[in-house]
């Protein structure tokens, strides 16, 4: 070897030694990871999921919570939350594909509600929700709500039993909202709205209840009446709600028919939001009309 090509050799040698001298030193201070250079990072190393179904047949069964016979009907579903609403009987199939996210209005004459499915990798499916039956769920008002007075004793609302109160008073009375065996008179909730005169009654509150906003479909009977309203939780079944009616009385005195309570419960629901296209729950819809499914009244008597 001549001088020139050990000289170039020399030369090599000193380069190559920079460089692994420089990618030691970057990897030591933290300035470089082989590991993503060599393409062996944890983000690539990652499984991916694949599913060699291509169409899933999707069943849509609603069944009933009690006892879990077919519904019938026919419902509405969404796919991935876009587009249209498009209709199916119960019991009927569609095919769709797998990884689809469904919102499913389930329609039946006496069972509405909406729940949410997700189409797995399979060739069948079968999306079903047990569902609780409306029908009949208003029953005699004396029996759905019951409001007890200072005797213990349930105020029927004929006059025969009162609650007592003077002026000022501001007294707590026990008051129950039943609902039907097998049954769901609210299974979302439902709105308490108390109604009397105004000049009559300072506030008239409910211990378990939330102050909410009366509707706006809600007519007071008289211009000289002040209404109050809350939401309660769900009534289920013969489950009972109960918790207390606080009556303030204002400098006035109530004086038997004139100043009795007004008390109606109204079940919480779906309705289609035409402008938002999805069905929301509530006791009114974006026009401002009814919605509710159910709904009882029961007059609470006063006397002096």
């Amino acid at each position: 070897m001549n001088f020139l090509n050990k000289k170039a050799a020399m030369s090599g040698t000193t380069i190559l030694l920079i460089i692994v001298g420089v990618v030691v030193a970057a990897q030591y201070l933290g300035y470089l990871d082989l590991g993503k250079v060599s393409g062996t990072s944890e983000d690539t190393t990652k499984e991916t999921s694949y599913c060699g179904v291509e169409d899933t047949t999707v069943t849509f069964a609603g069944l009933d919570a009690y006892n879990n016979s077919a519904i019938g009907g026919t419902h509405s579903y969404q796919i991935n939350n876009v587009g249209s609403w498009q209709s199916v009987t119960d019991a009927a199939t569609v095919t769709l594909s797998p990884g689809d996210s469904l919102k499913i209005y389930w329609g039946g004459a006496e069972h509405p509600d909406v729940s949410t499915a997700t189409v797995p990798c399979s060739g069948t499916y079968v999306t079903d929700s047990k569902l609780w039956n409306r029908a009949g769920a208003v029953v005699d008002s004396g029996e759905t709500i019951k409001v007890f007075n200072e005797n213990n004793l349930v105020v029927p609302g004929d006059s025969t039993v009162n609650i007592t109160l003077a002026a000022n008073d501001v007294n707590d009375y026990v008051y129950q909202v039943w609902g039907t065996a097998k049954q769901a008179f609210a299974p979302h909730g439902a709105l308490v709205i108390f109604e009397a005169t105004g000049s009559a009654y300072d506030s008239i509150g409910l211990s378990n209840g939330n102050k909410v906003d009366v509707p706006t479909w809600y007519r007071v009977s008289s211009t000289a009446n002040s209404v109050w309203a809350y939401e309660i939780p769900a009534i289920i079944e013969s489950t009972k709600v109960i918790g207390e009616i606080k009556i303030d009385v204002s400098t006035s005195t109530p004086v038997g028919d004139t100043n009795d309570i007004n008390a109606s419960i109204f079940s919480k629901d779906y309705y289609f939001d035409n402008i938002a296209n999805e069905y929301k729950l509530g006791y009114e819809d974006e026009d401002f009309a009814k919605s509710f499914k159910e709904w009882a009244t029961q007059i609470i008597d006063i006397t002096s």
